[in-house]
């Protein structure tokens, strides 16, 4: 028998054997992130192989899952991804850093399946709680608040295809990257960063009335060809990353997309009730949601409600492959939001990532991601509106923010590639092809070419043209650059024609007074060739159409030679004005003639004018950015632009010919109408008063090009019209996919339909129809003066498709009035080459 001493040393054995055996568990964290593009995948699902035991990982893909079993694989799995089962250590603690590769087949065929068409969906009841409540838990339901916001954003290049990674250049940049740091997806593809920024800013709104305002203060931008980086720093703020899907539609990438909490959500979404479970301290119903057309701008993907509240309280979705977007093959946002004092929710973190590739299995593309943070939030406290004055700004000394800074005060901190890539940018620019690839990027997309740090020249698609007025026509410009003067700016142009030898030439001289007020002063002479009808500054948003018109044959030529002198200043938030004067002589090329009035008659072909203008311009809520000497828009929050214009002519000022005043109105606004599509509007009126050639009237723009443009009439004769008093109504609906979404076989095209109409009522007064002389109309080369319109109005209707092969669109016309008159046209096709989502 065994002694007591044994008995109970068998026992101690047993007990703490059986102690070890109860405090072993089986523990797993980590990451999981995109295989590809390294992003974190928020909210991926996490489980033990063959048991319910799993969690959900955060916001940044970080996860940890513990159990006292003995397991040895666990199962990862995210929507639109492929699933993957990892072998683990029973009983250990271990680390594991898990990437997800797409499933490009499955993300095609996502589908949420409600249920029984009997019984009620159990996610439409929880959806119509949120839709009730969603006024009070929307940001914008607060007065007003304000917040830190932290930004990061990065840009890579990857599946670069066979022949470009061959190419020196390339070569040679993959070679300095790999020297620092090798970046790839797990797959092995290399990814080639092109630019990483960080931003600290102070983000201000308010309501009544709606206003918002950011101030960044710190900027760090590493990137190709940047150098003072003035403009990207107002780029790289959270103002470009807003998304609220507590608004019925998000604008993203110029699109509008359905928020799966739209009004309409039924219209837009199928849903489906997946779980409950605890997040952030909360219970939460998760929701599935998939558009119910996949050509359709809406999001799958997954949302979390509140079961208390029912609010938002955070979201991971994605767009399609199949929606109706060019070159996007993924578009993907996850947000968490937090609640605040007051009943409204406002964000605390948001990432977004933008996919975008080339047609084709092996097409290269451009992975853009986008990272904010949010902290320090203050509600219902609305400063002064004039706070508000200017929506963006930037601290004068943002850039210069110290690598300790950074390191103390960036909301998150930096991965091991993030922190690398500063570093392979910087590089990568050192080297001269890349230097000399840099240079020709900014040449084509400003015109310009640096001839040192000074000067500029060009813009160089005026360097040569050739029309049957002035045969071949070569010019040349230069202009100075912010390293001369951040105030002064200088340019000249000069041009000669082989046939008319003719020197044409144009100097400007800009003093910039104010950033903050945009106050700009400019002085301006110049003598070149225009025909009757174009205006350059209306034609700018079409080089195609413009540049057509200057070559070949031109159409009702005159020389002229402009001296003037403008001041250009913000009144206030929104509100521009400007006062000018401009002197002309006008020399027309074309057979053209008007009586002077004087007794006896005379027969006149040249004038003179001197005016003084006034203009104001209103465009409530717009942001600009500031580049140079140029301010540009960045967006005017969906209200109407409104521009009013008056000019008076100054009789016997340095020699001119004619009294007269002239009233002017201009408006436009986009318009968003839901699934509908967008539509654009655009209203002129305008009157003269005063007995004036036809020249100096309104002669309205036709266009007998086979290119077409919004600022010319479709069907219209050049100078066939011409008004002292007229109205004009235009209107544009791009139907986006909403028609073609829903034929078989087309929607695969991602063809869009378009509808548009202009409309124009105007008159001649017989006081001007009587200055025209008469000309011999059978003459060779004599074009009859423009008629006056009647009381019937010019209209014209057409329809069109546009994303042709991604590019091209293709417009008909219909010409509905005034087809009695000679040469007019009732039907015609216009094409246009666009570039669009």
């Amino acid at each position: 028998m065994p002694s007591l001493r044994s008995l109970l040393l068998l026992l101690v054995f047993v007990v703490g054997l059986a102690c070890q055996q109860s405090h072993a568990q089986t523990q797993v964290q980590g990451r999981i992130t995109d295989g590809r593009s390294r992003d974190p995948l928020p909210f991926a699902s996490i489980l033990f192989k063959g048991t319910t035991i799993g969690v959900t990982a955060d916001f940044e893909g970080n996860f940890r899952l513990s159990s006292p079993q003995g397991h040895d694989s666990i199962v990862v799995s995210y929507i639109g991804y492929k699933k993957r089962t990892i072998a683990i250590q029973p009983n250990q603690t271990q680390t594991l850093h898990i990437q997800l590769q797409e499933d490009a087949e499955n993300m095609r065929e996502v589908v949420i399946r409600p249920g029984r068409r009997r019984e009620e969906n159990p996610a439409h009841p929880i959806m119509r709680k949120v839709l009730e409540a969603k006024s009070r838990h929307n940001k914008t339901s607060l007065l007003a608040y304000e917040y830190e916001a932290y930004t990061k954003a990065e840009l890579n290049l990857q599946r670069l295809p066979d022949d470009t990674q061959k190419k020196k250049l390339v070569r040679q940049v993959k070679a300095a990257y790999d020297s620092i740091y090798t970046y790839t997806s797990e797959e092995g593809e290399a990814l080639m960063p092109v630019f990483l920024s960080e931003s600290i800013s102070r983000y201000y709104f308010r309501t009544r009335p709606e206003l918002r305002r950011e101030h960044i203060l710190h900027t760090s931008l590493k990137g190709f060809g940047v150098e003072d980086g003035s403009l990207l720093s107002q780029l790289v703020g959270s103002s470009f990353q807003e998304y609220n899907f507590y608004e019925n539609w998000l604008n993203i990438l110029e699109k509008e997309f359905a928020s799966p909490l739209a009004d309409g959500w039924k219209l837009y979404y199928d849903y489906e009730l997946q779980d409950s479970l605890l997040v952030e301290g909360r219970m939460c119903y998760k929701i599935g949601v998939s558009p119910k057309r996949e050509q359709d701008l809406a999001f799958w993907g997954t949302l979390w409600i509140t079961k208390k509240e029912y609010a938002l309280q955070q979201l991971d979705l994605q767009v399609l492959p199949k929606a109706n977007l060019n070159f996007v093959h993924k578009i993907a946002i996850s947000q968490q939001l937090q609640p605040t004092a007051a009943s409204g929710w406002l964000p605390a973190k948001t990432r977004v990532l933008i996919d975008m590739r080339r047609p084709g299995k092996e097409g290269g593309g451009v992975v853009a991601k986008f990272y904010t943070s949010y902290k320090d939030p203050l509600v219902n406290q609305p400063r002064q509106p004039d706070f508000y004055a200017n929506p963006l700004t930037v601290e004068a000394r943002a850039p210069q923010a110290s690598r300790e800074f950074w390191s103390s005060n960036r909301h998150d901190s930096l991965s091991l590639e993030e922190e690398k890539i500063g570093q392979m940018i910087d590089s990568a620019n050192q080297l001269p092809a890349v230097k000399r690839n840099i240079r020709l990027v900014k040449a084509l997309a400003t015109g310009y070419v640096k001839a040192g740090t000074r000067l500029e020249i060009g813009p160089y698609p005026l360097f040569y043209t050739f029309n049957d007025l002035e045969g071949h026509r070569l010019g040349a410009g230069l202009r100075t650059t912010t390293a001369f003067s951040a105030k002064y700016r200088l340019s000249a142009f000069a041009a000669y024609g082989t046939k008319d030898n003719r020197l044409k030439y144009n100097a400007q001289a800009e003093r910039l007074l104010s950033r903050n007020s945009w106050t700009l002063l400019r002085l301006y002479h110049s003598s070149d060739v225009e025909q009757i009808g174009l205006d350059a500054d209306e034609l700018s948003s079409n080089s195609i159409f413009y540049a057509s018109s200057r070559w070949g044959s031109l159409r009702l030529p005159y020389h002229y030679q402009r001296s003037g002198l403008g001041l250009q200043t913000d009144l206030s938030r929104g509100i521009t004005a400007g006062i000018s004067f401009d002197h002309r002589n006008f020399e027309p090329v074309f057979a053209f003639g008007y009586r002077t009035g004087d007794e006896p008659a005379v027969l006149a072909t040249s004038f003179r004018t001197s005016e003084v203008r006034l203009n104001t311009r209103f465009s409530w809520g717009e942001a600009y950015l500031i580049n140079d000497f140029e301010r540009l828009s960045a967006g005017t929050q969906g209200w109407p632009v409104l521009s009013f214009g008056y000019a008076y002519g100054i009789p016997g000022l340095l020699g001119a010919d004619f009294e007269y005043h002239r009233l002017a109105l201009h408006a436009t606004q986009r318009v968003k109408m839901a699934f509908l599509g967008v539509s654009r509007y655009t209203v002129e009126a305008g009157k003269y008063f005063g007995a004036l050639p036809y020249p100096l009237l309104k002669v309205h723009l036709g266009n007998e090009t086979a290119f077409y443009t919004s600022a010319a009439y479709g069907l219209m004769n050049v100078g066939e019209f011409a008004s002292d008093s007229w109205a004009s109504l235009r209107y544009i609906h791009y139907f986006e996919g909403f028609l073609l979404n829903r034929v078989p076989l087309i929607k695969k095209l991602k063809w869009r339909a378009i509808a548009h109409g202009s409309l124009l009522w105007g008159q001649l007064s017989k006081e001007n129809q009587q200055l025209v002389a008469p000309l011999d109309p059978g003459a060779e080369g004599v074009l009859p003066p423009p008629r006056s319109l009647s009381d019937i109005p010019y209209v014209e209707l057409g329809y069109g498709i546009e994303n042709i092969f991604r590019v091209f669109r293709v417009d008909a016309f219909h010409r509905l009035t005034y087809l009695e008159l000679p040469n007019a046209r009732r039907f015609g096709l216009k094409v246009s080459m666009t570039l669009v989502l």
